[in-house]
C-alpha cells in the first residue's frame, strides 16, 4: 500500500467512526413497517398533514446533516459540499443504511446540482446548490408533456421574453413531488421557427408563485405521487436560464444522463430507503423450497452486477457529464427493482393477492398489511420502467450511441418545430 492510499484508507476510517458516531445519537431508527416494507420512502396522499409534517421533518434533518457535515459529501466545499470523495459517499450510505432517514429532494441531490455544475454560471451554483444541499430548495423535474413523453424534444410549452424576464405558458405530466418543490426546472421553447432540439431554453422555476398549478395525478395503486402543472403568464428571469439561448436540449440531456444514473442506483446524495432486498431474504427464508431459493440467488447476482456496474461507471465519469452509457444503468436498474418486486408478493402467499387490513402485522404502524404493501409495491414499479426513459427508448439509445448500430429514421429532425404536426395539428 502507497503512502497515498495509506492516508485515504485512515481518513474514510476516521469519517466512518464520526459517521457512526452521529448517527447513533441522532439517526431516526427503522421499526416495524421499515423491516419489511418495500416502498421507497413514506406513503403519504398527497396534501394531507402528514406529508406536511414528514417534509418539514426532513428539511430540519438535512439542515442537521449538513452542519454536521454529511449533507452534499461530494459537493465541491466551494458550493456547500463537503468536497469529499464518492468513497466517503459509500461508507456514509453504509452506515445510514439501517436508520430511516427522511428523503424528500432526491431529484434536488440526484438531477438537479450534477447538471448545474456542468452547465451552471458561477453565480448559479453560488446560490442555489447551498439551498438544495440543506433542502431549504426542493427540486422537481419538468420534462414530459402530454404531446411529449419519449420525445422529449417535442416539448410544446413556451416561454416568451419579456422587459428582461421570461413568461411561460403550457403543460407539464408526470412530475413527481411539485406538491413539495419549491424550484422546478426543464426545457421550455423559445424559438418555433428552428428545428425541434434547437429551438429549446432551459429554465428554472419558482413552482410556488401566482401561475404555476399543481394538480394530482391518481395512480393504479389509488395514490397521487405524481402530477400535472399548469403554467399561465408564470415569470422566470433571465438570471434564471441555464445554459444560453437554444442550449434547453444539451441541458436537459445532461439532466436526463443523470437521471438515469439516480435511477439505476449509481447517483449520489441521500440515499433512498432500502430496496426490499434484505426483506426478500427473510421472506425467502420462511419457505423451504428449492425453486424460491434459485429466484433469490438470481436476484442476489444480479443485485452484485448492478452494484459493481454503478462502482465502474463512478469511476469513468471522474467529473465529466454521465453519457448515453448511462443508461445501462437505469435499464438495468428498473429490471432488478421489477424482479424484487414480482418474487415478493409470490413469498408473501395468498396475503399477495386478496389482504384485509386487519391482518396488519403487529406493531406495525399502520394498517396495511405485509401482502398489500408489497402488491401496492408491485403495481408502482410499472411506472419505474417508464420515468427517465422507458426501457424500448434506452435499448435504442444503448444500440445507436454506444453500440453504434444504424439509427432509426427520423423525418422531423430538421424540420421547423412550428411546422411538425403535434398532438393531431400543427403547433
Amino acid at each position: 500500500m502507497t503512502q497515498t492510499e495509506a492516508r485515504q484508507t485512515t481518513d474514510l476510517e476516521a469519517f466512518r467512526k464520526r459517521a457512526r458516531e452521529w448517527l447513533q445519537a441522532n439517526g431516526p431508527r427503522r421499526g416495524g413497517k421499515d423491516e419489511t416494507d418495500p416502498v421507497m420512502g413514506p406513503s403519504h396522499e398527497m396534501g394531507s398533514p402528514e406529508e406536511r409534517d414528514y417534509v418539514s421533518f426532513a428539511r430540519e434533518f438535512q439542515a442537521k446533516l449538513h452542519d454536521a457535515g454529511f449533507a452534499g459529501i461530494t459537493v465541491p466545499s466551494e458550493y456547500g459540499g463537503q468536497g469529499l470523495t464518492r468513497a466517503h459517499q459509500g461508507v456514509w450510505n453504509k452506515e445510514a443504511a439501517s436508520y430511516a432517514i427522511p428523503v424528500v429532494n432526491t431529484l434536488g441531490f440526484g438531477l438537479f446540482i450534477p447538471t448545474l455544475l456542468s452547465h451552471g454560471t458561477e453565480e448559479q451554483k453560488q446560490y442555489w446548490i447551498p439551498k438544495v444541499i440543506r433542502n431549504e430548495k426542493i427540486f422537481c423535474q419538468l420534462f414530459s408533456e402530454p404531446g411529449a413523453g419519449s420525445d422529449l424534444a417535442g416539448v410544446q410549452s413556451k416561454a416568451e421574453r419579456h422587459d428582461g424576464e421570461w413568461i411561460l405558458n403550457g403543460q407539464k405530466v408526470w412530475t413527481s413531488g411539485a406538491q413539495v418543490s419549491d424550484i422546478g426546472g426543464g426545457p421550455f421553447r423559445t424559438d418555433a421557427d428552428l428545428p425541434k432540439h434547437q429551438g429549446l431554453s432551459f429554465f428554472i422555476v419558482d413552482m410556488k408563485q401566482p401561475g404555476v398549478e399543481v394538480r394530482p395525478l391518481r395512480q393504479i395503486t389509488g395514490e397521487s405521487h405524481f402530477n400535472e402543472v399548469f403554467f399561465t403568464d408564470a415569470r422566470a428571469p433571465d438570471e434564471n436560464r441555464v445554459g444560453a439561448m437554444g442550449d434547453g436540449w444539451r441541458v436537459s440531456l445532461t439532466m436526463l444522463m443523470n437521471e438515469r444514473l439516480t435511477l439505476g442506483g449509481g447517483g449520489g446524495g441521500p440515499q433512498r430507503r432500502g430496496g426490499g432486498e434484505g426483506a426478500i431474504v427473510r421472506l425467502a427464508r420462511e419457505l423451504d423450497d428449492a425453486e424460491v431459493r434459485d429466484k433469490v440467488i438470481d436476484l442476489f447476482v444480479h443485485q452484485r452486477v448492478l452494484s459493481l456496474l454503478g462502482q465502474r461507471m463512478a469511476e469513468e465519469m471522474k467529473g465529466r457529464p454521465p453519457g448515453p452509457e448511462f443508461s445501462i444503468m437505469k435499464l438495468m436498474g428498473t429490471r432488478v427493482g421489477s424482479k424484487i418486486t414480482e418474487l415478493a408478493p409470490n413469498l408473501v402467499g395468498a396475503g399477495g393477492a386478496a389482504w384485509e387490513r386487519q391482518d396488519a402485522p403487529s406493531g406495525a404502524p399502520s394498517e396495511q398489511s405485509l401482502g398489500e404493501r408489497w402488491s401496492q409495491a408491485l403495481l408502482a414499479s410499472r411506472a419505474g420502467k417508464i420515468a427517465g426513459g422507458s426501457d424500448e427508448i434506452l435499448l435504442n439509445i444503448i444500440g445507436e450511441r454506444v453500440l453504434g448500430l444504424p439509427q432509426d429514421p427520423r423525418v422531423d429532425k430538421d424540420v421547423p418545430f412550428r411546422e411538425i404536426k403535434v398532438g393531431g395539428g400543427t403547433t
